[in-house]
């Protein structure tokens, strides 16, 4: 009798494993233009209770694996607002999908007055670059040819603590703060790496430049457990992010971020050119004795093929990248599963400066607009994409902004007031 009832359980768990084999349901349909009624192709189809997507082909028509219901799916493409589809059930026929063109416009900033904006610097020296961390600024600032250039250590009113003079092979680029922490005063020819986390300034190695580029540059964000390794090919319009084991040393997933439009003109626009390689990326300048091309060729490629801006950013609990590309922030583990994804506009509005502030004291996010010689600052909600107005101020030339426990610190050069030279300069953001 015992052995009676372990074969019936057992072909009733086949025939339950066999009903659910069949009962794999897929949704399908066709997006077209609220509009003009023109189908839409490439639209992205997100399953957010499975985390899968596919794309509409090129008679605007998908099919999609439902698992699971109820369950919500997210068109979204390119100028155009997201859709929501809610599903209880699955329908008979296929469904149409309407999507309206997007008309996103900020939302209106209330400043009752100028915030108060603080000079750093003296207009004297101009200010190369800076790093924020522990409380304390580090610039570099040029004092001309007989004083050259000098590594200053302030704390975050401007006050000097220690200056000394540096030298480095090749001219002073810029200062940059690696996915460890490190700090890397770039020259031309030689890097050095600086360290101030005693509250003074100690310059521990230099090393040749194109050690910088190979293994510091690309390394843009770390975990306890995992590096994050950003690589740009194709003219930039593909981005790869690998996911690096720290104690494994290997790659453990790999998300990318491409903007396929472009990758399929490339061919016919840039034949003679070689672009897939991996040695013509975004920074490449193919100028020089052996380019086969005018320099205003290159010139050309980079107004129509501007390099992505997709950062990747560890919030302190996932990683987010913002997928400016197909409009989505996406939500990642450590480890590179994607746990959700939400749908955002504010990058197609014109005036959008492609920039992504993150304040690292209180894990907030911002984006920059700009409009004349006003720069206007919005939070950025990652629960639900939206943005909020957080500050404008009026600056003339900006060529760096970092965000610090809810001061922003910029470098203007003043040029429309007569300042030639670049000042660092502190404003509170509300």
């Amino acid at each position: 009798m015992k052995r009676r009832s372990i074969i019936w359980a057992f072909f009733v768990f086949l025939f339950l494993g066999k009903v659910d084999a069949q009962e794999k349901i897929y949704l399908e349909g066709i997006v077209v233009d609220s509009l003009t009624e023109e189908i839409l192709e490439a639209v992205n189809i997100f399953d957010q209770q499975s985390n899968t997507g596919v794309f509409s082909n090129f008679d605007g028509r998908f099919k999609i694996k439902v698992d699971r219901l109820p369950t919500t799916l997210i068109f979204s493409f390119i100028g155009y607002e997201n859709k929501f589809l809610t599903l209880d059930s699955i329908p008979d026929e296929e469904v149409k999908i309407v999507l309206k063109p997007s008309a996103f416009r900020l939302p209106d900033i209330e400043v009752l007055a100028q915030p108060k904006i603080e000079k750093l610097t003296e207009p004297i020296f101009t200010i190369k670059d800076f790093v924020i961390e522990n409380d304390k600024i580090l610039l570099v600032k040029y004092g001309g040819i007989t004083v050259g250039n000098v590594l200053e250590l302030r704390d975050l009113d401007g006050e000097v603590l220690q200056s000394i003079p540096v030298k480095v092979k090749g001219i002073v680029e810029s200062m940059h703060q690696g996915c460890l922490g490190n700090i890397h005063l770039v020259g031309g020819r030689e890097v050095i790496e600086v360290d101030f986390s005693s509250g003074k300034i100690n310059l521990i190695s230099k090393y040749p430049r194109i050690k910088f580029e190979e293994l510091m540059r690309p390394c843009v964000e770390s975990s306890d457990d995992y590096i994050y390794k950003k690589t740009e090919k194709l003219r930039g319009q593909f981005v790869k992010f690998d996911f690096i084991s720290k104690t494994e040393r290997k790659i453990k997933n790999t998300i990318t971020v491409a903007d396929e439009e472009s990758i399929m003109r490339m061919p016919e626009e840039l034949g003679g050119l070689g672009f897939a390689e991996n040695k013509y990326n975004a920074t490449h300048s193919h100028t020089g004795p052996d380019s086969k091309r005018p320099e205003h060729f290159y010139a050309w490629i980079g107004v129509f093929y501007k390099p992505l801006y997709s950062p990747l950013y560890n919030t302190g609990e996932e990683i987010c990248l913002f997928n400016h590309t197909l409009g989505f922030l996406r939500f990642y583990t450590f480890d590179g599963e994607l746990k959700r994804q939400i749908p955002i506009s504010y990058h197609l509005e014109k005036k959008w400066d492609s920039k992504i502030l993150k304040d690292k004291e209180t894990g907030k996010f911002y984006t920059v607009y700009k409009d004349g010689k006003e720069k206007k600052f919005y939070e950025i909600n990652l629960k639900d994409g939206t943005i909020n107005p957080a500050s404008k101020i009026e600056c003339n030339f900006v060529e760096k902004m970092v965000m610090h426990d809810g001061n922003l610190y910029y470098q203007d050069s003043g040029v429309l007031s007569g300042q030639g030279n670049r000042i660092l300069h502190k404003v509170k953001i509300r």
